[in-house]
C-alpha cells in the first residue's frame, strides 16, 4: 500500500516552462508537446537529456538550460533564446542562419530582412542546410570557423556586441580567413596556423589600440612568428597591406 501510494505521489502532475526572455519565438506549449514528456508518468523515470534534444529538435531558436525535478510531481523546463550571429549562402540561391554554434537556425531567402542584420560570411556555401542541424565540424574550414567564432563570443558580452565589432567574413583559397571589423581593419586567420589562437591575439591585439589610432581603421593584423610585438597579445601584428603568409 505504501509503495503504491509514493508510486502515485510522483506522478508528473505540474510542468513549467521558464524562460529568461521575452520572445514570441519562446511557445510555451509548443515547448511542452515537443518535449514528449507526459503528464502521470514517474517523475524518477525522466529521460532530460532525450526531452531537451526533442525540444531542441523541434524548436531551433530554443537553448534548454535545463529540466529540473521539484518534487513530488513538478517539473520546471529552462530555456533561453539562441541569438543568430551569421549566415552563410547555400547552393540553392538560400542563406543559412547560424548561432555562434554553428547551429543553422532557419533557411531564408534573400529577401528577409534578418539578414542585414548578420555578420555574412563568404567563400563557402552550405549544402543542403537542414534546420535545427550543426555543421559538420570534422570539416576543416567549418572547424576553424567554429573557433573563431568561440573566441567572438569570448571576447564580447554577447552576440550584439559581437556583431557591432564584426562587418563580414571570407573564406578564401587555402581555408584563410579575412575578416572584417566594423570599424574597417581586417584580421587574417590562416589555415596554417592554429585558427583559436591566431584569432585571440588579432581581437586582443586590436583592442590594445586606442580608438583614435588608425590601425583599428584600416590594414590587416595577422599572425607572424617573428613578431616583434608586444608578447602579451602575442605573435601578431598590424600591416599596412596585405600580408603575404599563411
Amino acid at each position: 500500500m505504501i509503495v503504491a501510494l509514493n508510486f502515485t505521489l510522483l506522478t508528473v502532475k505540474e510542468i513549467n516552462v521558464l524562460a529568461d526572455v521575452n520572445s514570441s519565438l519562446i511557445d510555451e506549449d509548443f515547448i511542452l508537446t515537443s518535449s514528449g514528456i507526459e503528464y502521470n508518468k514517474n517523475i524518477l523515470f525522466l529521460d532530460e537529456e532525450k526531452a531537451s534534444s526533442s525540444i531542441e529538435s523541434a524548436n531551433p531558436y530554443i537553448q534548454v538550460i535545463s529540466i529540473e525535478r521539484r518534487f513530488p510531481w513538478s517539473l520546471d523546463i529552462k530555456v533561453t533564446l539562441r541569438s543568430p550571429l551569421i549566415s552563410i549562402p547555400t547552393k540553392d540561391g538560400k542563406f543559412a542562419v547560424l548561432d555562434h554554434n554553428l547551429k543553422i537556425l532557419e533557411v531564408c531567402d534573400g529577401e528577409n530582412n534578418l539578414l542585414t542584420k548578420l555578420i555574412p560570411l563568404s567563400g563557402i556555401l552550405v549544402d543542403e542546410p537542414t534546420t535545427g542541424s550543426v555543421l559538420n565540424m570534422t570539416n576543416s574550414v567549418n572547424a576553424s570557423l567554429g573557433e573563431i567564432l568561440a573566441v567572438l563570443m569570448s571576447e564580447t558580452e554577447d552576440t550584439q556586441s559581437a556583431l557591432s565589432i564584426i562587418d563580414s567574413i571570407e573564406v578564401r583559397q587555402k581555408g584563410d580567413f579575412f575578416i572584417k571589423t566594423t570599424a574597417g581593419v581586417i584580421f587574417c586567420v590562416f589555415a596554417s596556423n592554429g585558427a583559436t589562437d591566431q584569432a585571440l591575439c588579432a581581437f586582443r591585439l586590436y583592442a590594445s589600440f586606442s580608438d583614435a589610432d588608425v590601425r583599428r581603421q584600416e590594414g590587416y593584423i595577422y599572425f607572424n612568428p617573428q613578431s616583434t610585438v608586444d608578447p602579451n597579445v602575442g605573435a601578431v601584428e598590424w600591416s599596412e597591406t596585405p600580408p603575404v603568409v599563411g
